[in-house]
């Protein structure tokens, strides 16, 4: 609305002789016409007959239809990110059932035996010597993974 009011009124500014942008109201209207492609195209003939005008309603077309264009973008952007949201709370819930479903059919000898395997009474070590919390699994990395220069 702001562009077409702008536009509206320095183009009613002008000196020219064409009666769809004579007035702020009229031109408003023709400019609101033209973003909707529906302005007469005979009436493009008479707009090209004053230069000013065209120049003015050639400048509007451009910032409308980038103005257009970033809004639908932000627009499919903003939609793809709820929808994200969504598809990966659905995934989890997926996979924690299929999980549920999975352990559901395990039996108990079998689950205490994996249980035991897993060793999680015993202390971690995080460095050498430095005996830590127990309940945990020790991953081992190549000390050139994460470099630190502070110790």
């Amino acid at each position: 609305a702001f562009l077409v009011i702008a536009f509206a009124t320095s183009i009613s500014s002008l000196n020219h002789g064409l009666k769809d942008f004579a007035a702020v109201h009229t031109g408003a209207s023709s400019l609101f016409q033209v973003t909707l492609t529906m302005y007469p195209t005979s009436q493009f003939q008479q707009v090209r007959k004053e230069g000013w005008v065209l120049t003015a309603v050639a400048l509007f077309i451009i910032l409308v239809s980038i103005f257009l264009m970033n809004l639908l973008v932000a627009q499919l952007n903003q939609a793809y990110q709820a929808v994200f949201v969504d598809m990966q709370g659905y995934a989890r819930l997926n996979r924690a059932k299929v999980i549920v479903q999975t352990l559901e059919q395990v039996s108990q000898k079998r689950w205490s035996r994996f249980l035991g395997g897993l060793n999680l009474d015993e202390r971690l070590e995080f460095n050498e010597g430095d005996i830590g919390l127990a309940g945990g699994i020790q991953v081992l990395e190549p000390s050139n993974a994460n470099p630190t220069t502070v110790d």
